[in-house]
């Protein structure tokens, strides 16, 4: 047998079987197609864990005082208030490996006025050390500096989220005199 013989068979075949063969093409058509889908889902999802796993650092470490109970109540992981500033400066003190460290304070249910909006949040008190530590890249204005932490200069870095619920995309940048214990920067 030489080729044209086997071709024209085929296409003989095919024709007599035509709703069959569309069928099978059609489901190899369906079938790279979900599959190149699923391929691309799973690309998209890994790159965003990556981005998400690098604006932690490298080799990021977290410590905080551990949950105690009271009476039989769990008070949960920042219920206990064992570690202190003195803590912090040990460990960076003693353990040579670590580059960069800020400890922190957290809060909730501080509220946010800017003009007649207001906005009920929590806070992160750091050093000027956490936004390279987690590698945030502020998008309008300046951090605070280290000689702001050693003044307890009132100022402070507002996230996205406030922003947009304060209507205040107009908050200048820069240090803001007037009330309040924590003005823009």
């Amino acid at each position: 047998m030489n080729f044209n013989t086997i071709l024209r068979q085929a296409f003989i075949a095919l024709n007599r079987n035509w709703i069959r063969s569309v069928l099978t093409i059609l489901g190899i058509a369906v079938g790279v197609g979900s599959f190149i889908c699923v391929i691309a889902i799973g690309n998209a999802g890994t790159s965003s864990i990556e981005d998400q796993l690098q604006s932690l650092g490298d080799n990021f470490v977290w410590i905080e005082a551990g949950s105690r109970a009271r009476n039989g109540i769990r008070t949960g992981a920042r219920g206990s208030r064992t570690l202190v500033l003195s803590d912090a400066h040990a460990i960076m003190e003693q353990v040579p490996l670590i580059k960069s460290m800020s400890p922190n304070v957290d809060g909730r249910g501080i509220q946010v006025v800017y003009g007649g909006d207001n906005w009920s949040t929590q806070y992160r008190g750091v050093t000027p050390e956490y936004l390279q530590i987690r590698r945030w890249t502020l998008r309008l204005g300046t951090f605070f500096t280290a000689a702001d932490v050693e003044a307890a200069a009132p100022v402070c870095v507002l996230g996205q989220t406030v922003v947009e619920n304060l209507s205040a995309t107009k908050i200048p940048s820069g240090r803001l005199s007037g009330s309040g214990p924590c003005p823009a920067k």
